[in-house]
């Protein structure tokens, strides 16, 4: 992750300044926001291991992964998770794929009174949305997606005059929860209910699972199709696979079938 390493920038939570070297974020922290001045994100190497098995359930399917930092004095979400990426792309690769990601990080915030005296403490949980990893793995663009939610969360604590300072990590959990994507199949029968209705386009792709593609070409090219086909018999030309056959060149790029739902957007770039 070369673009956020912690060699390029720091952020800092409580008033949202960018620093371009660790000096000069960890001198802010101490001056402004009365932090220590210690090292803030060093991944202390005798005791930050991978990922442990915090919890289970159901079977394996829900797994929770616990990261704790080795230092007391971290207080960059950002630096902390960023280090530790391809740790978790490591844990990720142990993970039977498909599953659902989501990052959880219990924090410390406190408050100080007049004579700079820490007053108020709490715990609270930043969250990150849950993300479906494919088999392409845990991308850097979905990885500082999550991060900048759980960011977000805290800063919105620490602002608009709240009081509330970041003080420590806790730990961040890594949530695994295992799922069956959805798919497509080849041909269903239509619905009795809907068989009456003439608006309803079901190719009867029995020999093969191609049933999306079929779908998008009896709509895109619909028109050019049915062009010399009598008016009573259009829609049962466009339930036969084959009237479809001299227009499947026009779709470019090899897809999977039946199409993966994961797979829908690379298709949609495809036809622009």
């Amino acid at each position: 992750m070369g673009s956020h390493s912690s060699t390029d920038f720091k952020i800092c939570y409580y008033c949202r300044t960018i620093f371009p070297s660790a000096l000069d974020f960890t001198a802010h922290l101490s001056s402004v926001h009365s932090l220590p001045a210690g090292p803030q994100s060093n991944i202390d190497r005798e005791t930050e291991n991978d990922p442990t098995l915090h919890e289970t359930s159901l079977r394996g399917y829900f797994k929770v992964y616990r990261l704790v930092p080795g230092n007391d004095q971290d207080v960059d979400l950002l630096n902390f998770l960023v280090n530790r990426f391809t740790l978790i792309q490591e844990k990720l690769a142990g993970v039977r794929l498909p599953v659902k990601l989501q990052l959880s990080a219990c924090v410390r915030l406190g408050k100080t009174n007049a004579d700079n005296v820490t007053s108020d403490i709490v715990d609270i949980h930043a969250n990150s949305l849950s993300w479906a990893i494919y088999q392409e793995g845990l991308t850097e663009e979905t990885f500082m997606n999550m991060i900048e939610t759980m960011v977000t969360t805290i800063a919105t604590y620490c602002s608009a005059g709240s009081g509330w300072m970041l003080m420590k990590i806790n730990y961040v959990d890594l949530k695994f929860a295992k799922f069956t994507p959805l798919t497509g199949s080849s041909y269903l029968p239509t619905p009795e209910f809907l068989g009456s209705a003439r608006s309803l386009i079901n190719v009867e792709n029995t020999a093969d699972s191609d049933c999306f593609i079929y779908s998008y070409l009896a709509a895109r090219y619909y028109d050019e199709i049915t062009a010399q086909a009598d008016p009573r018999q259009k829609l049962r030309l466009l339930r036969n696979p084959k009237n479809f056959i001299p227009y499947m060149d026009r779709v470019r790029g090899s897809f999977d079938s039946p199409m993966p739902i994961a797979t829908v957007g690379k298709f949609e770039h495809s036809i622009e």
